[in-house]
């Protein structure tokens, strides 16, 4: 069981669960734009929580398409998640702490970027928020023949099993709009927030209580 209790005497009252994906040619905010994104928002004071998501559709990618031909500074931004990135910000604002698998790494670092580069208000420094990494956990705390999520959930012998990333399905939904790949990305965002939670509440208590924002 979590001691909801040495959280919320720090004023964390929600923890956010995150992942997100990402087409491009690189795993940076140059390269790469978001297709879609994942949130599990867990309220430990109502004992509550819920999953949020959203993903680029048809409609959203064939309007950028269209601007992007026709403005050649627009092609250096690449602005087609302008939408995603304010909806996942304004989600990740509701948590006083967020966390994910190698987060601290990629997911919060390209998606603050991002915000930077299409001018969207990122988390504040003021803000307080806390940022957590299962990665950091196995890397530091551990001992696995890998540190993916997926060895994890494996060791841990978790119900849930992660999707593997299938290069086709992830172009038809991040160049097309492609309904049926997009539900499949979804599914393996979901997969990878549901193994986070479960690999963090598994470890959490060996642990210190992330810093704040840095």
């Amino acid at each position: 069981m979590i001691d909801k209790k040495r959280y919320l005497d720090k004023g964390i009252n929600k923890i956010g669960f995150v992942d997100i994906e990402t087409h491009g040619f690189g795993f940076n905010a140059n390269q790469s734009y978001l297709i879609s994104w994942v949130i599990h928002i867990w309220d430990l004071k109502r004992n509550k929580s819920k999953i949020v998501y959203d993903y680029l559709d048809k409609k959203t990618i064939k309007y950028w398409m269209k601007k992007i031909k026709k403005d050649k500074k627009l092609q250096t931004i690449m602005p087609i998640d302008t939408e995603l990135l304010k909806g996942l910000v304004f989600e990740m604002k509701k948590c006083n702490m967020i966390i994910g698998h190698y987060s601290d790494y990629f997911d919060v670092p390209l998606i603050r970027t991002r915000c930077f580069m299409l001018k969207i208000p990122f988390i504040k420094y003021t803000d307080k928020t806390r940022f957590g990494d299962t990665w950091k956990h196995a890397r530091y705390g551990m001992s696995f023949i890998r540190n993916t999520l997926d060895n994890m959930g494996i060791s841990f012998n978790l119900q849930v099993r992660k999707t593997h990333y299938n290069v086709w399905v992830w172009v038809l939904a991040a160049r097309y709009g492609d309904r049926k790949s997009m539900k499949k990305v979804i599914e393996h965002n979901k997969k990878d927030v549901e193994i986070t939670r479960k690999v963090w509440q598994r470890t959490e208590y060996c642990f210190g209580i992330p810093a704040k924002y840095k």
